[in-house]
């Protein structure tokens, strides 16, 4: 069982240890097309609209998923923006299923493969450990690894996946 008593929010992709700030906001830009997962970090891109956030630009991370029960992306729109009840939270101590599991080299090695139709690299599978400084990766996901030279950090590892049913817990500081 993951740390303490948890309050399960969506599909298990976020459990909350301390509840930080939390805001309502709406989502806009690529993320209403991409589905999104619990724990994806986005940025404004303009008055209480997010889309997923870079590594050197972020202001919090999305409780709920896009995904619907049935597998599918929930958020298909004409519309500029769209509010679906999501809320971008800040602080705070929480385990999240979905984090970077390969380093950001052979994420890219992958992209550029698979557009040359080559075969993929073996994974190169990224190891966390305790009080290990976060930070956002290209995909808005929880990394280790700083992949813009001064990217400021979101928190630390308090429990490695592998010792904590696969969840990364972390205090987002």
């Amino acid at each position: 069982m993951p740390l303490g008593k948890n309050i399960i929010i969506d599909k298990n992709d976020v459990q909350v240890i301390v509840w930080g700030y939390r805001y309502p906001i709406k989502i806009g830009g690529t993320l209403m097309t991409q589905p999104w997962r619990g724990g994806t970090f986005v940025k404004f891109i303009s008055d209480f609209t997010v889309d997923r956030a870079t590594p050197d630009e972020w202001n919090g991370f999305l409780v709920r998923s896009s995904i619907n029960e049935e597998g599918c992306h929930t958020l298909v729109s004409t519309n500029s923006q769209k509010t679906i009840g999501q809320t971008l939270c800040v602080y705070g101590a929480y385990e999240f299923l979905q984090f970077e599991t390969e380093s950001v080299n052979q994420r890219r090695a992958k992209q550029g493969l698979a557009s040359l139709g080559a075969p993929a690299l073996p994974a190169q599978i990224l190891t966390y450990s305790i009080n290990q400084m976060l930070f956002v990766s290209s995909n808005g996901l929880l990394t280790n690894e700083e992949e813009v030279v001064g990217a400021l950090s979101v928190g630390y590892v308090m429990a490695t996946p592998p010792t904590n049913q696969g969840y990364l817990g972390f205090v987002f500081q």
